[in-house]
């Protein structure tokens, strides 16, 4: 069972996602600092808000460029079939707040 990451940006405005990059595999340990997610996650499957200077510096280590930090309020995500993020999330004790990822 693997789980794929994102950096995702939420529009402040309409609460919308707005941004949604992949974070390679080889980056995930500085998504984790950025993100400060405890090592009770180590699959990360939690979501975890970014700062702003967190969501910069995780744009720039996957190479995103020009990245409008202002607009958007920033998460680490997980980014899987939603049955695997479940297991995964009870398994490792991380709640689970409901919310769904919908493609636009």
């Amino acid at each position: 069972m693997s789980v794929a990451h994102r950096l995702n940006g939420y529009d402040k405005g309409t609460e919308l996602i707005a941004f949604r990059h992949t974070i390679p595999t080889n980056k995930l340990h500085v998504a984790r600092v950025c993100a400060g997610v405890p090592g009770a996650d180590p699959d990360i499957v939690g979501s975890y808000p970014l700062t702003p200077n967190a969501a910069r510096r995780l744009a720039a280590a996957i190479g995103v460029q020009n990245l409008n930090i202002d607009r958007c309020d920033w998460f680490l995500e997980p980014a899987a079939d939603w049955s695997t993020i479940d297991a995964k999330r009870q398994a490792a004790g991380v709640s689970d707040d409901g919310a769904r990822e919908v493609e636009p």
